[in-house]
């Protein structure tokens, strides 16, 4: 799912394509992978996995939200190979549910894969794993997250940034934050962009489940 548009015009024209439950917007600045509908639940495990590819939903036809009939796996938003350059970079942000039993611990990772094999080639932004205070009822968990091209080339760099908010209550926030740093990446190369969730305990009461997000590349 590489969409990309050169056309630096005074309109700003944008064009959105909407695709397996999810829409990308093709502009001026890049373009922006969009999630609206609810996907599975991230529960009973302690396997790192992909809060994109771990969502089945049924697809939208282009311009209306009706449903079709089947469902398919949400694909990953993909970074093209030379897209980057000083200043540009992604920003997203994640709305989930979260609930659990005790004070698991919880990490959250952005980062680049080959998209070829699908390994990890950059962590991005990382919460760490990190004990949850206890959550009374099923809240929000928000992952927001920025990278910045700050150098390119083989060796280039980007400065990124992750903040984790979950309730503990429907009232009653509480922030996971990663300083900004910055990671030595590859700018010449083509990746795609993964958020992933790892719980500490295998518990059928700790769940997350993505209902709604946006990953801009601009």
């Amino acid at each position: 799912m590489i969409l990309k548009q050169n056309d630096v015009s005074s309109e700003g024209v944008v064009n959105k394509v909407a695709q397996n439950g999810n829409s990308v917007s093709v502009g001026d600045f890049g373009y922006i992978y969009q999630q609206y509908k609810a996907g599975t639940a991230i529960a009973n495990t302690v396997t790192e996995t992909s809060m994109f590819t771990g969502t089945s939903i049924a697809p939208q036809l282009a311009g209306n939200m009706a449903q079709a009939s089947t469902t398919t796996t949400v694909p990953i938003p993909a970074l093209p190979a030379g897209f980057m350059a000083l200043g540009t970079g992604i920003k997203g942000d994640l709305y989930s549910t979260i609930a659990t039993t005790g004070t698991p611990t919880l990490r959250v990772r952005v980062v680049l894969k080959n998209p070829n094999t699908g390994a990890v080639v950059y962590t991005m932004g990382d919460s760490g794993a990190v004990a949850l205070g206890a959550i009374t009822g099923t809240t929000e968990l928000y992952v927001n997250f920025d990278a910045v091209c700050s150098s390119v080339g083989t060796a280039g760099s980007m400065v990124d940034r992750i903040a984790v908010t979950y309730g503990t209550t429907s009232v009653l926030n509480t922030v996971i934050k990663q300083a900004p740093a910055s990671v030595t990446v590859d700018t010449t190369q083509g990746y795609l962009v993964d958020v992933l969730l790892t719980w500490g305990t295998a518990s059928a009461s700790n769940t997350t489940n993505l209902i709604m997000g946006t990953v801009g590349i601009y």
